[in-house]
């Protein structure tokens, strides 16, 4: 059953008439209904965000085809930092988006010479004050997004900047990503302390989407770190980011047995967990990899657990692919396996 038709089946449903439907959704008049539910349009990703979400609809009812994809221009703005070596935040964020066929501006909340695992003596400068200048500039140029996603921002004073971008730049409607980027292996990253990951609340509450790992709920939620752990645990850290959120929770590093890792996924007061194999013993730049791959994939998909599944899958070959590199230590081949990743996303036979 097309998109189209299953909105007039939901519209039916809840006894709701075009005239209705248009009105809620901001339209003229019904006609852009009638052509909607007869497949000559197709409605825009905000309008359907506002459908589901006026009416009560989980993405399922509307997308249960895998193939189900809106196929509209998104332009996505991803605010987070530039590793000028080490292949993480913008510098593997970019590249995946715009592969996958998005539009994908930047906002630099700091520049690095590189990441701050492994290497000694780097050098990091934040770009707050040029930031507050670019926005403004945006902001006269009346730029809108219909997804704003932040990653590794760098400074408290950045939240804030991020927070105030999120406002500033979103369209009616449009979907908000937040990886909170603080920490991993039970650690905070170097630059960053507890004040940071209690600030970091703040831009949660304004997610519609969230993905911390273990590590990064933990601090967020100042629970104490466990690397081991049963699904209680992991129940109790999502009971305890409720508490500062409304957004769907994907949480990521969630390995319950030896060998094996995955992501623990809260949507509609449900639980679901993906569980794959786990290897080597960790790698830097993965979990911006997942956002920015998870993001593309559930824009492709319109299904939370999806786009888990296939950003999880695409970090897991991207690692396969990178052991027994030693001289690769900082990060992973994520290059060599794009183009299968966007045919995988696009169901397109890949490798």
């Amino acid at each position: 059953m097309s998109i189209g038709s299953k909105i007039k089946r939901i519209r039916i449903q809840k006894h709701i008439s075009q005239k209705q439907l248009a009105e809620t959704l901001g339209y003229k008049d019904k006609s852009m209904i009638c052509k909607i539910e007869k497949n000559v349009t197709k409605m825009s990703y905000e309008k359907m965000l506002l459908f589901m979400k006026k009416y009560d609809l989980s993405a399922s009812e509307l997308f249960q085809d895998a193939l189900d994809i809106i196929e509209t221009h998104s332009k996505i703005l991803t605010i987070q930092d530039v590793s000028c070596f080490g292949q993480c935040s913008i510098t593997v964020a970019l590249p995946i988006l715009s592969a996958c066929g998005y539009e994908t501006a930047i906002l630099p909340t700091s520049i690095l010479s590189t990441h701050t695992s492994g290497f000694k003596d780097f050098v990091a400068k934040d770009l707050d004050e040029q930031m507050h200048a670019f926005a403004a500039h945006w902001k006269k140029e009346g730029l809108k997004f219909d997804v704003v996603y932040t990653g590794y921002l760098g400074s408290v004073s950045l939240i804030d900047f991020a927070i105030s971008a999120v406002e500033d730049f979103k369209k009616e409607n449009a979907l908000v990503f937040v990886d909170p980027a603080l920490g991993d292996r039970g650690k905070l990253y170097p630059v960053f302390n507890t004040e940071y990951a209690i600030k970091m609340r703040e831009l949660l509450a304004k997610a519609d989407v969230i993905k911390p790992n273990i590590t990064e709920a933990c601090f967020i939620t100042e629970t104490p770190y466990q690397e081991k752990y049963d699904e209680a645990f992991v129940k109790l850290l999502i009971g305890k980011l409720k508490q500062f959120t409304n957004a769907t929770i994907v949480l990521t590093d969630v390995s319950f047995t030896p060998g094996t890792t995955g992501v623990y996924i809260y949507e509609n007061k449900q639980f679901k967990y993906y569980k794959h194999q786990k290897l080597g013993d960790g790698y830097h730049g993965t979990g911006d990899i997942f956002s920015a791959s998870f993001v593309a994939a559930m824009l492709k998909t319109h299904s939370i657990y999806s786009a888990a599944k296939m950003a999880a899958d695409y970090v897991y070959r991207c690692i396969k692919v990178t052991l027994g590199d030693n001289s690769h230590w900082y990060g992973v081949k994520f290059e060599q396996l794009l183009n299968d990743f966007v045919n995988r996303i696009n169901n397109k036979k890949g490798k």
